[in-house]
């Protein structure tokens, strides 16, 4: 009997995630989060399913990774936050640790509902005065106006807002017209992480048109991205722009877009090496989070040529490995069974977010014997923290 009642009692609280989750979408979320990490196994088991339930598990989990980092500490929810603008304001950004200017708030009265976190109080805030509150140079956050028209999102300490939609139409023989769109919005944490992100890798988890339609791209490719902050910032800040793809004209709202933004730190360092070169194609291998695939090597006229593709998300950065200098070259040799190296006699290269192709030239500075180990050193693995965004109802025309 005691050990049906305990088994009773450690089912219980994970039966209960996912039906609270379903019940109360982003405030189960944050409820969870109040709980800290004693809601973590229940979080896991339901980020195990699909649906609903499973990317606002994973979000709370995204959230309970950082504060388990120390990188995300938690804000108190609001509480009689009622007075002038700027005394209200001021109060905000003070419990969040964050540094913020009064200047160019309105002179006027201003009242926060009660029980929101804080992105939910900024976003209220920003509403009721008409402004937006975005972070200076300097690191520190001030208003500016008025409030951007597009669709917003707010939660715990993540806000962010749709900012531009462009769109186009391709047209193929025999096919009904097809619709292109592009969604820029922005993405801000108000924290801090210790290191620097390496890089940020945009997920597009559900895209769902009036309809219900899946409007992510079905090819292979895809143009999701964020735009670099400076190399200092260490903000939880992203700017990114995604693309969708309708099957018609028919498509006028994104019923529902849910994001993930992977922000990823330096994890492993390490080297992919290929031998039996002459003449190879196609040699694939697999180290960490990359994927190395040796296109062709073999001599042509009087160099050792040399092609390489390389996909990892973010992986510029990681062949770059170099914190303060983003623009590092690929660490590449070309030896012989003695170790000796040959001499890079120039190249190409051709990158997008997760995927890299290069070429290399090399030719025997004559005292190297026969080509046979090519190597590439490069970032292998990342440690990534996930925040998770969702929009409703986005006009796209």
């Amino acid at each position: 009997m005691k050990l049906a009642w305990l088994w009773l009692l450690i089912l219980l609280p994970q039966e209960d995630a996912a039906a609270r989750l379903k019940r109360d979408g982003w405030r189960g979320v944050q409820s969870f989060l109040d709980q800290g990490e004693v809601s973590r196994a229940a979080l896991e088991k339901a980020a195990a399913g699909d649906g609903d339930v499973a990317f606002l598990a994973a979000a709370a989990l995204g959230e309970l990774d950082c504060r388990k980092a120390g990188e995300f500490a938690p804000v108190p929810r609001t509480r009689g936050l009622r007075g002038d603008a700027a005394t209200v304001v001021a109060g905000l950004f003070k419990a969040a640790g964050l540094e913020v200017s009064l200047e160019g708030l309105p002179e006027k009265s201003l009242s926060i509902p009660d029980d929101l976190t804080f992105a939910e109080a900024l976003d209220a805030a920003s509403r009721e005065l008409n402004v937006e509150f975005v972070q200076a140079e300097n690191g520190s956050w001030k208003a500016e106006g008025p409030l951007g028209k597009g669709a917003r999102f707010a939660s715990g300490r993540v806000r962010a807002c749709v900012v531009e939609i462009n769109q186009g139409t391709t047209w193929s023989p025999g096919l009904a017209p097809r619709c292109i769109f592009w969604i820029k919005a922005r993405l801000d944490g108000f924290g801090r992480f210790r290191q620097m992100p390496m890089f940020g890798d945009l997920r597009v988890v559900e895209a769902l048109d009036e309809f219900g339609r899946d409007l992510r791209p079905k090819r292979g490719w895809n143009e999701d991205y964020l735009e670099r902050e400076t190399p200092k910032s260490k903000d939880r800040r992203a700017t990114f722009t995604l693309s969708l793809h309708a099957p018609d004209l028919k498509s006028t709202t994104l019923a529902r877009l849910r994001l993930a933004v992977d922000f990823a730190f330096r994890k492993k360092d390490d080297v992919i090496t290929f031998d039996k070169l002459d003449g190879a194609r196609n040699v694939t291998k697999k180290v960490g989070d990359v994927e190395a695939t040796l296109l062709r090597s073999g001599r042509d006229d009087d160099v050792y040529r040399v092609e390489v593709q390389l996909r990892a998300p973010g992986i510029e950065a990681r062949i770059a490995k170099d914190d303060e200098d983003r623009g590092g070259d690929l660490i590449a040799h070309l030896l012989d069974a003695a170790g000796k190296g040959w001499e890079e006699g120039g190249g190409s290269s051709g990158s997008s977010s997760r995927e890299y192709d290069f070429k290399r030239d090399y030719r025997n500075p004559g005292n190297v014997g026969p080509p046979a180990t090519f190597s590439v050193s490069l970032i292998t693995e990342v440690e990534t923290r996930s925040v998770f965004l969702e929009f409703r109802d986005v006009p796209l025309r």
